[in-house]
């Protein structure tokens, strides 16, 4: 009967225990957790050997925000700025804002060809070089 009486105590006690309120530790709250920023460079690498027929090349700038974006091209020491209204994506391409010039063929040696975007509020970009025969993509 003791024993018993012992058995039935330690199953009582595991219950009241099971049945207490389990508190973890509070969970780290992430806001944001994509690669959008307000200033992102950007060096346009070859994709192909010379000579090559060009497609493409292509910026796509997004934003969940009303942003003031500006494009500076350090090569040519241009800059170009634009307006973005949230979820709305804007391309600037080769065949406007963009040229091949942009594209770095220097091997082993710095040149002044970065692009630099920066904005009031966060974006996301994402970069498309595109040939004939390949195609580069990338997030920046």
């Amino acid at each position: 009967m003791n024993r018993s009486t012992s058995l039935a105590a330690v199953v009582l006690l595991l219950i009241a225990i099971c049945r207490l309120p389990v508190y973890s530790q509070k969970g780290v709250e992430i806001i944001q957790a994509d690669a959008a920023g307000t200033e992102f460079w950007i060096a346009i690498p070859p994709n192909e050997i010379l000579p090559f027929p060009v497609e493409g090349l292509q910026i796509y700038v997004a934003s969940a925000y009303d942003a003031n974006v500006e494009l500076y091209d350090f090569y040519s020491e241009r800059s170009v700025r634009f307006k973005l209204k949230p979820f709305e994506i804007k391309t600037l391409s080769d065949r406007k804002e963009l040229n091949w010039s942009m594209e770095i063929r220097d091997y082993e040696m710095p040149v002044k060809r970065a692009l630099r975007l920066t904005s009031d509020q966060p974006i996301n970009v994402n970069v498309i070089n595109s040939k004939v025969t390949t195609s580069d993509g990338y997030l920046a």
